[in-house]
């Protein structure tokens, strides 16, 4: 048997049951092309397969793949830095972008390093990373 319930206890059910988890409005929503780089379409191809080889080890590493387990996520790719030296005391790389256009194996980058959860304190840092190789197979590593 079916009971009704009076008004007020119906609407207060109504209203408790609309509060679930907040919806994600289309602002907010996770735009991978906001935190990295993209590649120039505009150079040769060479320099465009090296900020790709880049592209590639960035976003690995904003997955959270550590440093350590790169060579089996990125058959293509040996990046030649330890996880102490690139994070430089922060937790994560948060974002990144190409810092001009490469020259030569220098593929110049911003890189932006979350020092805490919330992504709030930031490290920026500029870097300069030598890609080598050709395609197929690079090599990664900070130029000194």
């Amino acid at each position: 048997m079916l009971k009704t319930l009076p008004l007020g206890t119906s609407l207060f059910l109504v209203a408790l049951l609309g509060c679930g988890e907040p919806t994600v409005s289309p602002d907010d929503a996770y735009d991978p092309e906001s935190l990295q780089g993209t590649v120039d379409t505009t150079l040769p191809p060479a320099l465009q397969a090296r900020q790709e080889a880049v592209l590639e080890l960035f976003d690995a590493l904003q997955r959270g793949v550590p440093i350590d387990m790169l060579d089996q996520e990125l058959s293509g790719i040996g990046f030649q830095e330890s996880e102490e030296s690139f994070l430089e005391g922060a937790i994560r790389l948060e974002r990144w972008e190409f810092k001009g256009k490469p020259s030569g194996d220098e593929v110049p980058v911003t890189l932006f390093l979350a020092k805490d959860d919330a992504g709030e304190d930031l490290l920026q840092r500029e870097r300069v990373y030598l890609v080598s190789g050709a395609t197929g197979r690079y090599t990664i590593r900070r130029k000194q």
